[in-house]
């Protein structure tokens, strides 16, 4: 899908045309569109009332649906987001290939942040993972133009193609079926899309792994057919500094929980425990696009948590990479072990100095924030402030969540110096086992377990991958 900029009033040969002006100013609609003039003088359009109206007509010869929307003047950009995601979900829902949108009666149009939240809904509204169905109810647009009058740049327009088209690579990278999505093709993925980027990429395999003495991620990965991968993208925008913060995605492809088997109606949907993975490689993308003055390190250790007989078990004893002991309570909770040595590698390997790890860790997190916010653990106040920051201007809904001594020391274990399975609540003390991991050095903990993937529709997205993270960790990477 193309977003266009252009500099007229275009209507030939479109399948949608959508008209979005402040609702005062709904009347000045029909010198350029006196084909629906008696519409906007209905009682739909009476200047007073935010509406949506739908109306196909004839315009020569060719069927055209005309979505006209009017809108208060102080909208935010939130509401903006899932306006213009609904409006777009209804146009891919026509199969509509052309789209004209004319923003140019919108007089807020010029605000970066409210032009950035239209241009990303109807990125999010558009997208569709249809690939598998043989006959397809809904498309996405090969075109969508806006005019807006000259109110919104043309690097506005650029900047939104960037961070729309790596919040796709993200959705398309949950999206895809494990028997698909395995470790080797999420490498590849990565390798492929920052190949002719300012980021370095560098896959690592089993041999390099055990290496590395990364036990506790080859632990989790050893009961599947498919090897591991440890995946690194290097982005040195500052050679001078020696700060580099360290970006960490869980990269569980599939995960069946192990001999701790999940119930089959929680284990259908865990081609997104990679949602962190993907987030973090969306994001390498979108900083290699904005190239920022910061050096920042992206880390993926990717596997599969299978069954079989050379899988770990409940009981187990393992040396993590950094010479911790780990008591394995439950092979279900896989997830911060592979986060554990990856953030161990991106200490000792990459010389990482700030830590940001992302993931789909747990139900709890679900439970207690659904699918609206993200989790966020972090000991120190002046990081949440950042990361409010950043999520205020990605629209990534985050939400903090506390670390205290009690729920760190609810993670030692009798037999080990510590436990993988910490107990009650479960979102903190996951995170606070990732913590022991990152040797007081500045950390942001973001448990994305409800926010990767939704399961019930939105207005501005369909149930499926979300990209949520990629906007956010852009952002947080240029504060940081």
């Amino acid at each position: 899908m193309k977003i266009k900029a252009i500099d007229r009033v275009e209507k030939n040969l479109k399948d949608s045309i959508v008209i979005a002006a402040d609702k005062s100013r709904i009347k000045e609609i029909k010198e350029n569109y006196p084909e629906i003039a008696k519409y906007i003088e209905s009682e739909y359009f009476d200047g007073d009332k935010e509406v949506r109206f739908s109306i196909p007509l004839l315009n020569d010869g060719k069927r055209v649906k005309y979505i006209l929307m009017a809108l208060k003047e102080d909208i935010s950009e939130e509401e903006l987001l899932e306006e213009f995601g609904k409006t777009a979900k209804e146009f891919s829902s026509d199969k509509a290939k052309s789209v004209f949108i004319d923003l140019s009666l919108l007089s807020f149009i010029g605000n970066t942040e409210k032009a950035l939240a239209v241009l990303k809904g109807l990125a999010h509204g558009s997208y569709c993972f249809n690939k598998f169905f043989t006959e397809k109810s809904v498309e996405e647009a090969d075109e969508i133009l806006i005019y807006s009058n000259g109110k919104i740049s043309e690097n506005v327009i650029e900047n939104s193609v960037a961070i729309n088209e790596s919040i796709l690579l993200a959705k398309k990278l949950v999206d895809e079926p494990a028997n698909i999505m395995n470790p080797r093709a999420i490498a590849r993925a990565a390798e492929e899309s920052l190949k002719n980027s300012p980021v370095e990429t560098i896959v690592y395999g089993l041999e390099e792994i055990e290496n590395l003495g990364m036990a506790l991620f080859l632990s989790v990965a050893k009961g599947a057919e498919e090897e591991p991968r440890l995946i690194v993208m290097k982005y040195m925008g500052d050679p001078d500094s020696k700060e580099i913060t360290g970006l960490i995605g869980k990269g569980l492809t599939y995960d069946t929980g192990g001999y701790s088997l999940k119930p089959t109606n929680y284990m259908v949907s865990m081609k997104s425990d990679m949602g962190g993975a993907a987030a973090v490689i969306g994001a390498m993308n979108l900083i290699a696009y904005e190239k920022p003055k910061k050096n920042i390190i992206g880390i993926v250790a990717t596997c599969e948590n299978r069954i079989s007989g050379g899988a770990y078990l409940p009981g187990d004893i393992l040396k993590s990479m950094n010479g911790k002991t780990v008591e394995i309570g439950n092979t279900d909770a896989e997830g911060r072990l592979t986060l554990a040595d990856a953030m161990t590698y991106a200490i000792r390997k990459e010389g990482a100095t700030k830590l940001v790890d992302i993931c789909t860790l747990t139900g709890a997190c679900v439970a207690a924030l659904g699918e609206e916010y993200a989790g966020v653990v972090t000991k120190e106040d002046e990081l949440w402030d950042k990361v409010s920051e950043a999520a205020k201007l990605s629209l990534d809904a985050c939400w903090r969540l506390p670390i205290n001594k009690r729920i760190i020391d609810s993670n030692k274990s009798k037999l080990a110096d510590l436990t993988n399975i910490g107990g009650q609540p479960g979102c903190e003390t996951a995170a606070a086992f990732v913590g022991e991991f990152s040797e007081n050095l500045p950390w942001i903990h973001f448990d994305i377990a409800g926010t990767a993937l939704v399961e019930k529709e939105k207005d501005y997205l369909r149930p499926g991958a979300t990209g949520f993270g990629v906007h956010l960790l852009s952002e947080l990477v240029k504060i940081l």
